[in-house]
């Protein structure tokens, strides 16, 4: 499960070419408490696209919302591919 989330990450990524700009960090919003699950696999993830593509990803926490606070902030980032947001169901 999670070699599948990286590599949807990692393909999220490529597609939108935040792995052309090697010099800037990714940032990887989640939605809930740090140390919950969403937390977790967010930090997973983020040490597995670090290593791939071989720059910083940094794990922030947008809680409160029910993870409508941490969409809203993906929704306003810049449109770089520098920005990803863990979804959860």
């Amino acid at each position: 499960m999670i070699r599948a989330l990286l590599q949807a990450a990692f393909a999220a990524c490529i597609a939108t070419g935040a792995a052309a700009a090697p010099d800037q960090p990714i940032t990887l919003l989640q939605g809930f408490a740090p140390g919950g699950n969403a937390d977790t696999i967010a930090r997973l993830v983020a040490q597995g696209l670090s290593r791939e593509l071989g720059q910083p990803v940094i794990v922030d926490a947008k809680t409160g919302a029910g993870g409508n606070i941490a969409s809203a902030a993906a929704a306003r980032a810049r449109p770089d591919g520098n920005t990803l947001i863990l979804m959860t169901g």
